[in-house]
Protein backbone atom coordinates (compact mmCIF):
# COMPACT_ATOMS: atom_id res chain seq x y z
CA UNK A 1 0.00 0.00 0.00
CA UNK A 2 1.50 3.41 -0.89
CA UNK A 3 1.75 6.30 1.37
CA UNK A 4 -1.01 7.83 0.15
CA UNK A 5 -3.57 5.57 0.12
CA UNK A 6 -2.69 4.32 3.99
CA UNK A 7 -2.98 8.51 4.95
CA UNK A 8 -6.41 8.75 3.05
CA UNK A 9 -7.64 5.19 4.39
CA UNK A 10 -6.58 6.61 8.32
CA UNK A 11 -7.25 10.35 7.45
CA UNK A 12 -11.17 10.40 6.22
CA UNK A 13 -11.88 13.66 7.39
CA UNK A 14 -8.34 14.88 5.51
CA UNK A 15 -9.87 14.17 1.92
CA UNK A 16 -13.53 15.44 3.10
CA UNK A 17 -12.18 18.83 4.31
CA UNK A 18 -9.74 19.06 1.12
CA UNK A 19 -12.93 18.05 -1.30
CA UNK A 20 -14.79 20.58 0.37
CA UNK A 21 -12.24 23.50 0.55
CA UNK A 22 -11.52 23.15 -3.36
CA UNK A 23 -14.76 21.57 -4.27
CA UNK A 24 -15.30 18.71 -7.40
CA UNK A 25 -12.13 20.25 -9.38
CA UNK A 26 -9.31 17.54 -9.99
CA UNK A 27 -6.29 17.83 -8.22
CA UNK A 28 -4.40 18.64 -11.00
CA UNK A 29 -5.65 22.00 -11.48
CA UNK A 30 -2.88 24.78 -10.70
CA UNK A 31 -3.32 27.76 -8.56
CA UNK A 32 -3.51 29.99 -11.09
CA UNK A 33 -6.49 28.60 -13.00
CA UNK A 34 -7.95 27.32 -9.37
CA UNK A 35 -7.94 31.14 -8.47
CA UNK A 36 -9.76 32.13 -11.86
CA UNK A 37 -12.38 29.71 -11.18
CA UNK A 38 -12.83 31.19 -7.87
CA UNK A 39 -13.34 34.78 -8.49
CA UNK A 40 -15.35 34.09 -11.55
CA UNK A 41 -18.22 33.38 -8.74
CA UNK A 42 -19.16 30.86 -10.77
CA UNK A 43 -19.20 31.45 -14.78
CA UNK A 44 -16.08 29.66 -15.19
CA UNK A 45 -17.00 26.59 -14.83
CA UNK A 46 -14.25 24.06 -15.60
CA UNK A 47 -10.19 24.34 -15.65
CA UNK A 48 -10.56 24.36 -19.99
CA UNK A 49 -12.84 27.56 -20.00
CA UNK A 50 -10.04 28.94 -16.95
CA UNK A 51 -7.48 28.13 -18.95
CA UNK A 52 -8.62 30.11 -22.09
CA UNK A 53 -9.54 33.16 -19.65
CA UNK A 54 -6.04 32.63 -19.07
CA UNK A 55 -4.47 32.64 -22.74
CA UNK A 56 -6.44 35.81 -23.65
CA UNK A 57 -5.54 38.03 -20.23
CA UNK A 58 -1.79 37.14 -21.37
CA UNK A 59 -2.73 38.22 -25.30
CA UNK A 60 -4.13 41.15 -24.32
CA UNK A 61 -0.37 41.79 -21.83
CA UNK A 62 1.77 41.00 -24.87
CA UNK A 63 -0.30 42.90 -27.11
CA UNK A 64 -0.29 45.69 -24.36
CA UNK A 65 3.60 45.55 -24.20
CA UNK A 66 4.64 45.46 -27.56
CA UNK A 67 2.20 48.59 -28.29
CA UNK A 68 4.05 50.32 -24.98
CA UNK A 69 7.28 49.59 -26.32
CA UNK A 70 6.63 50.42 -30.35
CA UNK A 71 5.37 54.02 -29.13
CA UNK A 72 8.49 54.79 -26.52
CA UNK A 73 10.96 54.06 -29.59
CA UNK A 74 8.83 56.72 -31.64
CA UNK A 75 7.99 58.76 -29.11
CA UNK A 76 12.18 59.04 -28.39
CA UNK A 77 12.85 60.78 -31.35
CA UNK A 78 13.96 57.40 -33.16
CA UNK A 79 17.44 57.84 -31.84
CA UNK A 80 19.65 55.18 -33.63
CA UNK A 81 21.56 52.31 -32.14
CA UNK A 82 25.40 51.98 -32.08
CA UNK A 83 25.44 49.55 -34.74
CA UNK A 84 22.73 51.77 -36.68
CA UNK A 85 25.16 54.38 -37.26
CA UNK A 86 27.55 52.42 -38.79
CA UNK A 87 25.14 50.57 -40.73
CA UNK A 88 25.93 50.78 -44.76
CA UNK A 89 23.21 49.53 -46.99
CA UNK A 90 23.50 47.05 -49.60
CA UNK A 91 24.11 48.78 -53.10
CA UNK A 92 21.35 46.94 -55.12
CA UNK A 93 22.20 46.78 -59.52
CA UNK A 94 18.56 46.29 -60.13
Amino acid sequence: MDILAQYEKENPEQKQASQEMYGNQSQDVGPIVSFVMRISQGKIENEKQANVVLLIIAGIIAVVAIIIFISTRVESGGVPLPYEQTYKPLQSDL
